[in-house]
């Protein structure tokens, strides 16, 4: 049941993401909150493969659907919009995460 659950939603999640790509500003707004709504349900939410404008755009779509505080946590030079985006940032160090900072 859980794993049909979680297929379902993977379906949805990619689905909604392919749509994004083609909407005009108004049905891209419907389908960026569809994805929120829909992401907020999960216990856990990955976002794989992506570009670090995309995963600040991510933060800013929560940011703009949901009265909530983000938190990003973030280790590489490609998480620094994301986490400067987030209300709050949390730049991991090492040898690539001083750049997040």
């Amino acid at each position: 049941e859980e794993e049909k659950k979680a297929k379902k939603m993977k379906g949805l999640l990619e689905s909604l993401c392919f749509r994004t790509a083609d909407t005009s500003k108004e049905h891209g707004n419907l389908i960026e909150k569809a994805f929120v709504e829909l992401a907020t349900t999960c216990q856990a939410v990955i976002c794989c493969r992506v570009t670090p404008k995309q995963k600040a755009l991510i933060v800013q779509m929560v940011k703009r659907h949901k009265n909530a505080i983000s938190l990003a946590i973030g280790d590489g030079a490609n998480d620094v919009n994301m986490i400067k985006t987030a209300d709050i940032g949390v730049g991991i160090s090492g040898q690539e995460g001083m750049q997040a900072v």
